[in-house]
């Protein structure tokens, strides 16, 4: 009889732990299984909260314009290999984010130009707002190894009485699946055709040496004669 007595107990006991424990959300992939929407839409609120998925929370008739979105589960965002992530606003400007990728923080969107509630904003294709000058983006390389993404919202204008809304974030590896320039990082054919003029330059010296010497040997004796 103590024993059932104490075996309820327990279980009760190990209930109530299972309810007062913090809940803490599972991660869900950065990234779609379908190429064609490579930009995850994810949802925010006032300045100094953390962004949260759009999944079962966002009306899909906010979703991309340009059919190249998926909503995203709950953060973090997961992902495994080397990339560039791009995190970008869209409708009306003014947002600001800052990215932590395993807890630490990559940096701060670009600062933004804030709308007014009349404004027509960029729309809501991210590979769209991404070239509108003032609305913020931010452009961060990540190296070869798991990375789990999280968003805090860093500024949040009060459009229409209510800040946040939603906006973006795309894993490019650097193929193009975001349909985006990446920057410094896709820029690497300049540098390569400036070593290739610079190995041609010294080619070509260094067949017409004998020449050169002797053009270099004639403007030295003429410059003696004076």
């Amino acid at each position: 009889m103590h024993r059932i007595k104490a075996l309820k107990i327990i279980v009760l006991a190990f209930a109530f732990a299972l309810l007062a424990a913090p809940s803490q959300s599972a991660a869900s992939p950065a990234t779609s299984v379908d190429p064609t929407t490579p930009w995850g839409q994810f949802h925010f609120n006032a300045a100094g909260t953390d962004a949260e998925g759009c999944l079962f929370i966002c009306d899909p008739l906010f979703l991309s314009s340009g059919n190249n979105a998926f909503q995203l589960g709950d953060p973090p965002w997961t992902f495994t290999g080397a990339g560039v992530l791009i995190v970008q606003d869209v409708f009306l400007r003014g947002d600001r984010f800052e990215i932590f990728d395993n807890d630490v923080s990559l940096g701060l969107t670009n600062d933004p130009v804030i709308d007014d509630n009349l404004a027509p904003g960029c729309g809501s294709d991210p590979a769209v707002c991404f070239f509108v000058a003032g609305s913020s983006h931010g452009i961060f390389e990540l190296g070869d190894f798991a990375h789990s993404i999280t968003i805090r919202v860093a500024q949040a204008p009060a459009f229409f009485g209510t800040p946040g809304g939603v906006a973006y974030l795309c894993v490019d590896s650097g193929r193009g699946e975001c349909g985006v320039p990446l920057g410094d990082q896709q820029v690497s054919e300049p540098s390569s055709m400036l070593l290739l003029a610079v190995g041609f330059a010294g080619a070509f010296v260094w067949l017409k040496r004998p020449e050169l010497c002797r053009i270099l040997i004639r403007v030295l004796r003429k410059r003696g004669r004076r």
